[in-house]
């Protein structure tokens, strides 16, 4: 475990965490937990697209869903509505 890891999960309870996976997803995305990590994965990327650059419409996605509720940075990706848009669509970013 590294230290980022485990400060990360120092944060959370065993319990809050077991909370929040349990919780369907919709749900989750209004918790105060993701709330932060979202502004963080924004602000990390400069409040930008970290694909094309936009600063508009701006959505952070998860490139992996196996550590819900307690997700490090390298899991989250900020992206504007277009490009997750595609993302969602293609599973990869496809431009016509």
């Amino acid at each position: 475990m590294t230290q980022t890891t485990r400060r990360r999960s120092a944060l959370l309870t065993p319990e809050r965490l077991a909370e929040l996976r349990a919780l369907p997803y919709k749900e989750y995305l209004r918790t105060p937990e993701w709330k932060r990590k979202r502004m963080g994965a924004i602000l990390r990327a400069d409040r930008r697209c970290q694909v094309c650059n936009s600063p508009e419409q701006l959505t952070v996605h998860h490139r992996s869903y196996k550590r819900l509720g307690d997700e490090p940075a390298s899991d989250l990706i900020c992206l504007c509505r277009q490009c997750h848009d595609l993302f969602s669509r293609h599973g990869r970013l496809v431009y016509a």
